[in-house]
């Protein structure tokens, strides 16, 4: 089995070719997942759900920020094959984002780190919000 290109995945990750079913699959499970996060984030915001749940919560987590970082990854590696060189500024956003739930995950939610103590002050004004 040989490893895709840099061209290869460069086309799967941008969906250069409309008709491109591999291309359709990857994005649109990455889609799936974004979707599957957002509305983790807001169910778990339900103490007693969370509670329930939490271990479910995790295991999602530490899923889902092994795909994104794979994937952010590949799009690094990737992008050396795009005519038009991106700024880099577009790829700086996903990597504090990655970079933060990474770091999260390794210290722990710990009551004290800010990473926390932003979640949660997130997560208790949607909850207000949403009732």
């Amino acid at each position: 089995m040989t490893l895709p290109s840099r061209r290869r995945t460069f086309e799967i990750l941008e969906r250069v070719n409309g008709n491109d079913r591999v291309a359709k699959w990857v994005n649109g499970f990455i889609m799936i997942l974004v979707l599957v996060n957002i509305c983790a984030v807001i169910i778990e915001s339900v103490e007693s759900i969370y509670q329930a749940y939490s271990t479910a919560f995790h295991l999602l987590e530490y899923f889902s920020v092994t795909v994104f970082g794979v994937e952010y990854l590949l799009r690094l590696w990737a992008y050396a094959e795009n005519e038009k060189v991106k700024p880099a500024c577009l790829f700086f956003i996903p990597l504090v984002n990655i970079a933060s739930r990474f770091l999260s995950q390794v210290y722990g939610a710990c009551p004290m780190s800010p990473v926390y103590t932003h979640m949660t002050d997130l997560s208790a004004s949607l909850h207000k919000t949403l009732g």
